[in-house]
């Protein structure tokens, strides 16, 4: 019986893919439990916006220092390795989170140590999934990546409000950590890939700035900007409208359920040959909803907030998939694959790092309405380049 191709799901097949998936999906569970409410625990317990911003930041500059001794690190962990070693410092820092109160000089460790598990697996997982997609089928393949991400952790942001509100914040941590315990156990189930080209700090930072790729960098740097905007900014600017942790958690699980069906057609049209027009729209619709947010530190709208959430989520969700798959594409022609996988990490570290470094300095010198407002007219300006991505040529 012929299956028509929108619905061919053959490429679910792949036992690779399938690990990397359900390994995924637990590590996005326990994101979209904790991440979210990070911002706003650090707000809680006493810290200044311009303090939180410089958190995230630090963060960004020890993952660079980091990235400085890729080679000692790649000498040693194979893509597989890599995402496994990732784990116990991504618990370590939910852990840690609990005993900021107590003891601040966490203040400047945990950035090291939540930078230290974004290096070891940014870089194993594209480094993995580079060498796992199908070309025929490499836009499917993505979006069922974030439709399994969103089936598995659209409840997690409203449970993490809930279990915050009620129980506290240092026993969302801990139930964390025992998620992320389990999200090591697929890894386990196929075989690694090494990395296949030595390469050392210089000649790694070269490749992020190299001239040949810079239309594709600049889409890196609209993304790791949105990315700063979403995690560490916009759930505060929620928090400090609506007050309610339980309501904010629901919001962005609302988001996260409405978005499941855009992720799959996104990827339909990508592997179709249409994801330039489908990336153009999208960029271009989402920058229009991140920009027009720079008008509610004016008119505080709980319900004009939330529909800005879940259109924004939609939107961006369904913009991820041809711009990923873009990248892999890209990646799989390149003559060192590892080398853009991983060059592509320490553009987003850079982008972040000067982003919030800026915001933090405005947020010292200024008022929250204006780090806000100028937060989402930047970032609202920035996601347009997404479709400066569309002119690499490799």
């Amino acid at each position: 019986m012929n299956v028509p191709e929108w619905l061919n799901l053959n490429f679910l097949k792949d036992r690779e893919l399938g690990a990397l998936y359900f390994s995924m999906s637990l590590r996005s569970f326990a994101g979209k439990l904790i991440g979210i409410f990070v911002p706003i625990y650090l707000w809680q317990i006493g810290l200044p916006l311009w303090q939180i911003l410089t958190f995230f930041a630090l963060a960004s500059l020890y993952y660079l220092v980091i990235a400085s001794a890729s080679a000692v690190i790649f000498e040693r962990l194979n893509d597989k390795m890599l995402q496994i070693w990732s784990i116990p410092f991504f618990a370590l820092y939910f852990a840690g989170l609990g005993f900021l109160p107590e003891y601040p000089i966490l203040f400047f460790i945990l950035p090291f140590v939540i930078s230290l598990e974004k290096f070891l697996f940014e870089s194993g997982y594209n480094l993995d999934l580079v060498n796992a997609l199908d070309q025929g089928y490499m836009g499917r393949q993505i979006a069922a990546q974030y439709v399994f991400m969103s089936l598995v952790g659209f409840a997690a942001p409203f449970m993490g409000g809930v279990i915050a509100t009620w129980f506290g914040f240092q026993n969302l941590f801990w139930v964390g950590v025992a998620i992320l315990g389990l999200a090591v156990l697929p890894l386990f189930t196929f075989k690694p890939h090494c990395v296949t080209h030595k390469f050392d700090a210089k000649i790694l930072m070269r490749y992020v700035f190299d001239r040949r790729i810079m239309p594709y960098r600049l889409s890196d740097f609209a993304y790791t900007i949105d990315a700063a905007l979403i995690v560490f900014i916009w759930p505060l600017f929620i928090f400090f409208s609506i007050g309610n942790l339980a309501a904010i958690g629901g919001i962005i699980s609302l988001g996260l359920i409405l978005s499941t069906l855009i992720q799959y057609i996104g990827g339909i049209l990508a592997d179709s040959g249409k994801h330039a027009a489908f990336l153009r729209l999208f960029s271009s619709a989402y920058a229009v909803v991140v920009g027009s947010r720079a008008l509610f530190p004016f008119f505080p709208n709980p319900l004009a907030i939330s529909v800005s959430h879940v259109a924004g989520d939609m939107l961006v969700t369904g913009l991820y998939i041809p711009w990923t798959s873009t990248f892999n594409q890209l990646a799989k022609k390149s003559p060192h694959p590892g080398l853009f996988a991983v060059s592509r990490a320490v553009a987003w570290h850079i982008g972040r790092l000067v982003f919030l470094g800026l915001l933090a300095v405005l947020a010292l010198i200024s008022t929250q309405t204006v780090v806000f407002v100028t937060a989402f007219i930047v970032a609202g300006i920035a996601v347009l380049f997404f479709q400066s991505a569309l002119r690499q040529h490799i």
